[in-house]
């Protein structure tokens, strides 16, 4: 008989869990078999491992997400599903690129301006090599029990061919495509980054005051008599970055200012650089007001307009068709050889950084009295680089795109729309009560239609506070105000402070319905003491270009705070400058606004029911003897025909297609959010100027300016009978894609003056593919591993 071993005083895991991973391993336990599943024996369950970056080891956030996954799989493997949980990395572009090169300067080595890229590309894959083994031995002393036999990494054989596969399909249905935007620069790395790599930081900087001087679009010096009997010789532009007035290519000011009649027609004359310039009117200026929001009381009513190195004037020159001059080096330094070429007597700032720049240009202008005043501090907001750390740079830049508004070449729907259409049925219906509140910048704000998710449980019914807390958390995206022709918009804005008599609530319901029946149909507003809900619908004020909601709600802001201040006998902004819209998707939500906007005075008290309280009006219904409302009988939906919803449902309708409807959120009030998130997005940028990643499978070409053959059409007639080419052309490129390298290909397409774009692609476009790649996507069957 064995005598009993004595029991540890204290248990020491390294004294056991080695053995027992052991036998784990040597029995399979982990192992997933499809062929039980395939046979039918075993239901299947997969749980794919978010991948971790091969930046370095593991932290306390890997090890709580990763139990979280591990106790759902052991849970089912015991329960007899077939278990699979597939474990991989990521190699994380920008984040290991930059690591490593951290390290190679730490360790005494060259820059990697001076690395050939095959050598460097090596040199990363070892740093990946060592911490994803490390990665990989964290998991494993963890107890994770993965599948260690199918474990994958994003630019592994079988993810590349997956990402190969994706572009191209992408690339031969017309959605991507290479243009010239503005983009978040880094100047450090010196690659484009996404919104979500864009850390803003306040930083205390100045107001600066400058003067240009009027002429004529001749050159010649001018004058303007104003209304109020002056005449001057120059405008005011007040700027935070006088450096970049290199770059101007107008004037802006509101057609409300009472200046601007005056100006019509007139230039200035950038002091140094000698570039005339015209004066524009554009709604987006702002008024100056001494006792307004912050924005009014630093604003001169006169904005410089630089398309290149600003978001908002970027969109304003698009309006107006404004050239686009770059006075930026990738690198943030003054130069004139990326797209700058009158640079007149401005030779004196080229080779300078921004920042220096900044200190001369202001010099220059003090110098020739052309200086009006400095404002400090003025705190604002600044973006950075979440990598270099380095303010980054509205840059105009080359980049590839995928389109995601586009309907495919190919056929079908746009990527957008498929997106929503993936949303389960009863989730899309009850999309509502997510607690979402506008966004809010007390600087720049304007309607974006961009809505951050508020989890505060007083929020109800439609997902919009009626009163915008003041302690909102302020957010910011940058991302375009974006109409849809012939859509309805739920739109909310409150008062800057205080409330509105019951004679003031008259003037706003009368600045609501001005416009009906001319500019826009208004079908619901209520007009509470703080606060106006609309449901409103601008006009076609031509073929295909309908009236632009910011200068609806603007109008209806002006008009009413002119009557009230009148009233009052003061001045200033009644409103407050932000406002919150959304397009009604379709008929359920039409109905979910009518009913939130009729109950919200019964809700807070105001009235006994909605019919009763006297600033809730629907002028569609007062002008055209027609019913609006939903009605019980209706089951919530609006009696309007829906033949006519001209742009209101983004989610095609019609035939149903693989996906539609599979998606579920938990909670799931973030389907809202996804949904918000989609009518809003822009076109992706997936081109990044890093070495590390996965290399874009482009080769390009400039088009012969001569005409006649371009050199394209042999490869077309190639891609005609080999699927694996594509071939685009632009208004100055070539174009060729290839689903694979294949040197035969390769070799004819490089004698021909093709050269691959140095280019790679942003991280997230492999790592979107995960699902996908590591199930053996495109060609699962080819594998028994990747069957059932």
């Amino acid at each position: 008989m064995t005598a009993p071993r004595e029991m540890a005083t204290a248990y020491n895991p390294a004294d056991h869990e080695g053995r027992v991973r052991a036998r784990w391993d040597d029995a399979g336990a982990f192992h997933a078999d499809p062929a039980r599943v395939l046979s039918g024996e075993k239901p299947p369950y997969c749980v794919l491992i978010p991948p971790p970056n091969v930046t370095g080891a593991l932290h306390l956030g890997h090890a709580l997400n990763n139990t979280l996954q591990d106790i759902l799989v052991r849970v089912h493997r015991m329960r007899g599903f077939e278990t699979l949980w597939m474990p991989g990395t990521d190699h994380a572009g920008i984040a290991t690129q930059t690591v490593v090169e951290k390290r190679i300067l730490a360790e005494g080595g060259r820059p990697r301006a001076q690395w050939d890229r095959e050598a460097f590309v090596a040199k990363v894959r070892q740093w990946k090599d060592e911490y994803e083994a490390r990665i990989t031995e964290q998991l494993k002393l963890m107890g994770c029990s993965c599948d260690w036999a199918r474990q994958r990494f994003t630019m592994d054989e079988v993810c590349a061919r997956a990402v190969r596969e994706a572009f191209f399909r992408l690339f031969r249905a017309g959605l991507i495509e290479r243009g010239k935007r503005l983009v978040n620069w880094d100047p450090v790395t010196q690659t484009a980054l996404a919104d979500d790599e864009v850390e803003m930081r306040q930083v205390e900087g100045a107001f600066y005051y400058l003067r240009y001087p009027l002429c004529d679009a001749e050159g010649e010096p001018a004058t303007a008599s104003l209304p109020d009997g002056s005449t001057i010789d120059h405008v005011t532009v007040a700027t935070t970055r006088p450096e970049t007035y290199l770059g101007d290519t107008a004037v802006a000011v509101n057609p409300k200012d009472p200046r601007a009649g005056a100006l019509r027609g007139l230039c200035v004359r950038l002091p140094i650089v000698e570039r005339v310039i015209p004066i524009i009117e554009d709604a987006y200026v702002v008024l100056p007001d001494p006792d307004g929001d912050a924005k009014a009381r630093y604003a001169t009513g006169f904005l410089k307009v630089t398309p290149a190195h600003d978001e908002n004037d970027y969109l304003i020159g698009q309006r107006h068709g404004l050239p686009m001059i770059n006075v930026l080096a990738p690198d943030a330094t003054i130069s004139d050889r990326h797209g700058w070429d009158d640079v007149g007597g401005a030779t004196v700032f080229v080779g300078l950084s921004r920042e220096e720049a900044r200190e001369r240009v202001v010099e220059a202008f003090e110098s020739r009295g052309l200086l009006e005043e400095v404002r400090r501090p003025y705190v604002h907001a600044v973006g950075h680089s979440y990598r270099s750390h380095a303010p980054i740079e509205p840059y105009l830049s080359d980049q590839w795109y995928v389109k995601v508004t586009k309907a495919p070449e190919t056929g079908g729907p746009p990527l957008a729309a498929l997106a929503q259409r993936a949303i389960s049925a009863d989730q899309r219906a009850t999309a509502g009560g997510t607690g979402v509140s506008p966004v809010i910048d007390s600087e720049t704000a304007s309607g974006t239609g961009v809505s951050p998710v508020d989890d505060r449980a007083t929020i109800g019914g439609t997902g919009v506070s009626p009163v915008i807390g003041r302690d909102l958390v302020i957010h910011k995206r940058s991302l375009p105000h974006w109409q849809r022709g012939g859509s309805v918009y739920f739109v909310t804005f409150r008062t800057s402070a205080g409330e509105l008599s019951p004679d003031e609530r008259d003037a706003v319901a009368q600045a609501c319905a001005h416009w009906h029946g001319q500019r826009a149909d208004i079908h619901l507003f209520t007009v509470m003491p703080d606060h106006v809900h609309l449901l409103i619908q601008p006009k076609e004020k031509a073929p295909g270009e309908w009236w632009p909601l910011q200068e609806l709600i603007h109008s209806i802001k002006s008009y009413s705070s002119h009557a009230i201040n009148a009233a009052r006998g003061t001045t200033g902004s009644l409103w407050q400058s932000e406002y919150y819209d959304r397009i009604v998707r379709d008929e359920e939500e039409y109905a979910e606004k009518w009913r939130y906007i009729s109950q919200n005075p019964v809700t807070a008290g105001l009235a006994a029911e909605p019919g009763s309280y006297p600033w809730t009006r629907s002028p569609s219904r007062e002008h055209d003897g027609r019913d609006a409302r939903p009605t019980g009988s209706q089951k919530g939906r609006d009696a309007r025909p829906t033949g006519s919803q001209k742009g209101r449902d983004a989610r095609p309708t019609g035939s149903e297609l693989p996906g539609d409807g599979e998606v579920a959120f938990h909670p799931a009030r973030y389907a809202k959010t996804y949904e918000d998130w989609h009518e809003n997005i822009r076109d992706w940028c997936i081109s990044r100027q890093l070495w590390w990643g996965h290399r874009i499978p482009v080769w390009s070409r400039a088009r012969p300016s001569d005409p006649g053959p371009d050199g394209a059409d042999t490869l077309e007639r190639l891609a005609q009978s080999d699927p694996r080419v594509c071939v685009r052309r632009s208004d100055a490129q070539i174009h060729v894609a290839l689903l694979d390298d294949a040197p035969e290909i390769v070799s004819d397409i490089e004698s021909a003056g093709f050269e691959r774009d140095p280019d790679v692609l942003d991280t997230w476009f492999s790592s979107a593919l995960w699902p996908l790649s590591t199930m053996g996507w495109p060609d699962p069957g080819q594998d028994p591993q990747f069957a059932g």
